[in-house]
């Protein structure tokens, strides 16, 4: 995504089992991006914006470092070309978290439920059924 303001259509619900959900209703495809990993990159995990591209965000770094744009659909050895969603429903098996947990960042791009006590805290989204995460990105806080 290059510069401007990001506009999707959205239904927003509040309840205690779902505190804060954000379901994107105009089409999938509008909430994925692309661009040059800067370094190797798994699938799911969390990325920042780099001069030359996306990296392994971080969140016991640099502010930068915790700035998470999204979460990698794709992998991809450095120089090629990754996939990202930047916000909805994101959906891999390998996601296990308690239903209407937050989900922060951690270190190497990684996802946890448990929030740091150091460093940064970055909010990605909050848990939906196993395997699922609804990304709501928030701006990172210094602890």
């Amino acid at each position: 995504m290059s510069g401007g303001i990001l506009s999707r259509k959205v239904k927003v619900s509040n309840t205690e089992a779902n505190p804060l959900f954000v379901e994107v209703v105009n089409g999938d495809d509008d909430n994925i991006e692309s661009d040059f990993a800067d370094g190797n990159i798994s699938a799911v995990k969390a990325v920042y914006t780099t001069l030359s591209g996306v990296a392994l965000a971080n969140n016991n770094i640099d502010f930068q470092q915790a700035s998470v744009i999204g979460l990698t659909r794709t992998s991809a050895i450095s120089g090629n070309k990754i996939t990202y969603q930047i916000i909805g429903k994101f959906q891999d098996s390998s996601l296990v978290f308690t239903l209407g947990s937050q989900i922060y960042l951690d270190v190497n791009g990684n996802l946890t439920d448990i929030a740091p006590a150091s460093g940064f805290r970055t909010v990605v989204g909050t848990a939906g059924q196993t395997g699922t995460i609804n990304i709501n990105i928030q701006e990172p806080i210094i602890l």
